[in-house]
């Protein structure tokens, strides 16, 4: 009886590891393929709105710029008052 169910223990646990290995091995494969499409995607998505996105983004950049300028004078200024 001993034999039995160590044989059977053994043979679940095998099948439950396989079936694991199995669906690593799909997820891998098909979210790897999902995964390249959607940054296809987004790659020509944003080819598609890039002259009105940059200079958005430049904007933005500059106003952060001077923002950080004018943080850093006023830090500047508040040590040579103290």
């Amino acid at each position: 009886m001993e034999v039995q169910r160590t044989f059977i223990q053994q043979t679940l646990r095998s099948q439950l590891e396989n079936r694991q290995a199995a669906v690593s091995n799909w997820i891998q494969e098909h979210a790897g393929r999902h995964r390249d499409r959607m940054i296809q995607l987004q790659c020509l998505y944003l080819e598609r709105i890039k002259d009105s996105l940059i200079p958005q983004v430049k904007e933005l950049l500059e106003h952060r710029i001077e923002a950080l300028k004018t943080r850093e004078s006023d830090h500047d200024n508040s040590q040579g008052a103290a």
